[in-house]
């Protein structure tokens, strides 16, 4: 079922269920408490022609908390500060960022 409107994030989003929360730190401006939903897959990187399995981690953060993440500002998760570390893309009709984290 797609995600439609702000209301249907609010259960994906309790940190009572799947979110956890996290402070948005921007570049400049003042801290932001969120949730944010954390993926830490695995990625295959490739290290002198032999595939090796490293680990990344990634957010999902509701554009109704922070309307522009930009690359370079961080995200404080639990004891870790992450630095966002590509351009965040926008989901589910612009309600969710997707962000690329840096490890701390």
């Amino acid at each position: 079922m797609p995600v439609e409107n702000a209301a249907d994030l609010a259960a994906f989003f309790s940190t009572d269920d799947f979110a956890e929360a996290a402070t948005y730190r921007p570049a400049s401006g003042p801290d932001v408490a969120v949730s944010v939903i954390v993926d830490r897959p695995t990625r295959e990187v490739s290290l002198g022609g032999l595939a090796v399995s490293a680990p990344a981690i990634a957010c999902r953060l509701r554009s109704s908390e922070v309307a522009q993440p930009r690359k370079g500002d961080a995200i404080t998760i639990g004891a870790a500060t992450y630095t966002i570390a590509a351009a965040p893309e926008r989901e589910s009709g612009g309600l969710i960022w997707h962000l690329t984290l840096g490890e701390p």
